[in-house]
């Protein structure tokens, strides 16, 4: 199974688990903030687990730039194909730290198409500072410090 085909299964596996999750939750759990409920799953955090460990496994497997391309590509859009709204919206977001060893094997040229195609599909105002970062390097500038009410 190639890189690409290994990410496509990790995140099906995720999105089956948490369908899973949803469907057996008791009824008002984690409404108003208490008791836990499909957000608290412990699943989230494995799959970010998950998902750094097997790019850092095609990293030291000696992926090449395609491949590494490919699967940047894929993992900083995933996040396009479910409902902002939704419980793998954020996490998929997260996950998007999981591309970090990948970035140095990119081109210039590869690195500025996935730059100008990640900045239309993650717009500005959703961008937490790990997506600042990927953009950042990706454009190939230093990463830029936010100021938070003129102080930093």
């Amino acid at each position: 199974m190639g890189t690409r085909e290994q990410l496509e299964a990790l995140y099906a596996e995720y999105k089956k688990t948490v369908e899973k999750v949803i469907k057996d939750a008791r009824p008002f759990a984690g409404f108003m903030g208490l008791g836990g409920g499909p957000k608290d799953d412990p699943c989230h955090r494995k799959f970010y687990e998950d998902a750094c460990a097997l790019v850092q496994q095609f990293v030291d497997a000696g992926i090449d730039a395609s491949e590494a391309k490919a699967c940047v590509s894929y993992i900083l859009g995933a996040q396009c194909r479910e409902d902002p709204e939704g419980l793998l919206y954020w996490t998929m977001m997260a996950a998007h730290g999981a591309v970090k060893p990948l970035l140095p094997l990119l081109g210039k040229e590869d690195a500025a198409l996935l730059a100008a195609e990640y900045e239309k599909q993650v717009p500005k105002k959703v961008r937490m500072p790990l997506q600042e970062e990927i953009l950042s390097t990706l454009q190939g500038q230093p990463a830029k410090k936010k100021r938070w009410f003129g102080r930093g």
